[in-house]
């Protein structure tokens, strides 16, 4: 069986995403994706900051939190499937792993994963990661970034603006969830027709992430012991941790063990 393509997920500063131009392609299996200076196209992202608005539509089908980092904010966005926005608060720092995606004018993320960070030093790796990513991509800096932004984007949103555009996105629901699934095919193009279907993979690798986490007993769980804990499917659980690890999600700490982030 051959593996989808799974685009990286770049650990970059919100700034990065909302001061750069979102590309829409042509090509029907081609997908959308931020242009940084002509040297890099992101798709997927990982962002660390903390929480600065959240919203719950009355009908449960439709969640939105805000992000913030000081200077720069942005919106990630579900619907349906909202539990991992539902279950985060105002002033939480989070680590998300998302897609890019636009609508009406407005660049937003779409969360994959999801997880609070009780350590406020990774904010400060974080930042040197991005740093040396940056330097070793020749990508410009975030000062220049932020510069070119100008007032365009306000770090603290107006919360009447924010409840406004969740309001008008709930009403939208049915036109968004069609953009939103077929983009989805375009970021996840299977090499043949064998792929699984999207909400399948998607809740294996939930799966697979907490089995990681449950067996980790504080040096890492063994890989031969994640693999087993899925029956039948081993081969999808090993393809989902080698993304893990090549996106950075999990880590391993030794030979054989792997470690959530």
């Amino acid at each position: 069986m051959h593996e989808a393509k799974r685009h990286p997920a770049y650990k970059l500063d919100i700034s990065d995403i909302t001061g750069n131009p979102y590309v829409k392609t042509e090509a029907d299996l081609e997908p959308n994706y931020i242009d940084i200076a002509g040297k890099l196209r992101v798709i997927r992202v990982r962002i660390l900051a903390k929480v600065t608005f959240k919203y719950l539509s009355d009908d449960g089908n439709y969640a939105s939190i805000t992000l913030g980092d000081g200077k720069n904010s942005i919106r990630v966005k579900a619907w349906q499937d909202i539990r991992c926005l539902k279950e985060t608060e105002k002033d939480n720092l989070i680590d998300i792993i998302a897609n890019v995606r636009e609508w009406n004018g407005e660049v937003y993320l779409v969360p994959e994963v999801l997880r609070k960070i009780d350590d406020p030093d990774l904010e400060t790796l974080r930042r040197l990661e991005i740093q040396k990513f940056r330097k070793d991509m020749d990508l410009p800096e975030k000062e220049d970034i932020e510069k070119e932004i100008g007032s365009e984007n306000k770090t603290v949103p107006d919360v009447s603006d924010v409840v406004d555009a969740d309001t008008k996105d709930t009403k939208d629901i049915d036109d968004k969830e069609k953009e939103d699934k077929a983009e989805t095919l375009k970021e996840e193009a299977p090499a043949n027709e064998e792929k699984k279907p999207e909400k399948e993979e998607k809740s294996l690798r939930v799966l697979v992430l907490e089995i990681i986490d449950k067996l980790d007993e504080g040096d890492g769980a063994d890989f031969e012991d994640v693999l087993g804990s899925v029956k039948g499917q081993e081969k999808e659980v090993e393809a989902i941790i080698n993304d893990f690890l090549s996106e950075g999600t999990c880590y391993e700490p030794r030979a054989g063990k792997i470690k959530v982030l």
